[in-house]
């Protein structure tokens, strides 16, 4: 624990860069075909162009989470590509979800508490994490294309902190 620890997200975004560009191209292929036969599969043409259009969305998040950094040290954390939740207003539309360039340095004393998100699953699996400084401030950063390593160096610092 005397140095820095730095975990990329490149190796998780690549894998799903691969994994929507597949997609992409069956949906666009099933969506062509049913161009063609449109008289019954209405309902499955409608449900495609949605499904495409998320796809596409996280082809774009997967290609910004390439640059995606957690650094994890004895003086602090610093995360880049973080989301600034200090304001708590939910606008879909902000574009911090699909990008974000904030590279937010904390210190260990500063942090008042850290908290994971989990999905709505039966599965015990950490999505993100959430930081929350002394100053009122509140961070997350999505760990689902992070080394699962992270969160267990984390929380020897969490410990070590009681945070």
């Amino acid at each position: 624990m005397k140095e820095n620890v730095t975990f990329t997200a490149k190796n998780g975004s690549l894998v799903m860069i691969a994994i929507c560009l597949i997609a992409i191209g069956v949906f666009v292929g099933a969506i062509t075909g049913c161009v063609k036969i449109i008289g019954g599969r209405v309902l499955l043409y409608s449900l495609m162009i949605p499904s495409l259009v998320y796809l596409c969305c996280l082809l774009v998040y997967s290609i910004n989470m390439l640059k995606a950094k957690i650094t994890i040290g004895p003086d602090g954390i610093m995360l880049e590509g973080a989301i600034d939740r200090t304001k708590r207003n939910f606008n879909p539309f902000r574009s911090d979800y699909l990008k974000s360039n904030l590279v937010v340095d904390i210190t260990w004393h500063d942090i008042l508490h850290i908290g994971y998100s989990h999905p709505y699953s039966p599965l015990p699996l950490i999505v993100g994490v959430k930081i929350e400084t002394k100053e009122q401030q509140r961070y997350e950063m999505n760990l689902s294309m992070f080394s699962t390593g992270v969160v267990k160096e984390i929380n020897k610092y969490r410990d070590k902190y009681d945070i």
